[in-house]
C-alpha cells in the first residue's frame, strides 16, 4: 500500500530490501539521542522489524523523501472499538528538519478514521515537542523516570501527548 504525502514524499509497505537503510540510519548517535536504545546493531534491527511486522495490531510504514527511505511511521491499533492508536516514528538525522514530519503526520491523522491518536516522548527532545505542538497535540502527562537510557544507565522522563478528534 502506498500513501501519496506530496510529490516528493510517501509512505509504502515494509520490503524485506529496506532493512539496509533502516538499519544504516538507526545505527547513528544522533538518531537514538532522545531515545532508550543504544545505536541499533543489525543484529538489533531485524529484531525490531521483526516485532513490529509481525504484531497484528501493527500498521508499519516506510517514509520515502525523493525515492529514498528516510525513516519510519508505526501505528499500533489499541481497540478497533475505541478507535485509539500508539504512534512512533523515526527519521534519519540526515532528513529532519525537511517538513517529512510535519505533512507525513498531518496525512496518517487525516487517513485513519480513529477518535484518540497519542504518543509518548522523551521530555529533552524539545524539537519534536514543538512539531508536535504545530499539529495541536496536547500534553496529557508527565511520567517521571518513564524511560530507562541504555546509553546511559539512568532513568529520564517522558510526556504522553495526544491528538483527539
Amino acid at each position: 500500500m502506498i500513501i501519496k504525502i506530496n510529490k516528493d514524499i510517501h509512505l509504502r509497505d515494509y520490503k524485506k530490501t529496506d532493512l539496509i537503510s533502516i538499519y544504516n540510519y538507526s545505527k547513528k548517535k544522533e538518531f537514538v539521542k532522545f531515545m532508550e536504545y543504544k545505536p541499533f546493531t543489525k543484529e538489533a534491527c531485524k529484531k525490531w522489524l521483526k516485532r513490529k511486522l509481525l504484531d497484528k495490531n501493527v500498521k508499519f510504514y516506510c517514509i520515502f523523501y525523493k525515492s529514498k527511505l528516510v525513516g519510519t511511521y508505526v501505528i499500533t491499533l489499541l481497540g478497533v472499538k475505541k478507535k485509539i492508536c500508539d504512534l512512533s516514528y523515526g527519521i534519519d538525522p540526515d532528513f529532519q528538519g525537511k517538513g517529512i514530519f510535519h505533512l507525513t503526520t498531518k496525512k496518517i491523522l487525516s487517513k485513519f478514521n480513529l477518535r484518540r491518536f497519542q504518543l509518548y516522548t522523551s521530555s529533552k527532545h524539545k524539537k519534536n515537542l514543538l512539531a508536535l505542538k504545530k499539529l495541536n497535540f496536547k500534553q496529557e502527562g508527565y511520567l517521571k523516570n518513564y524511560y530507562f537510557d541504555l546509553k546511559t544507565n539512568k532513568f529520564f522522563d517522558g510526556i504522553l501527548l495526544s491528538k483527539c478528534k
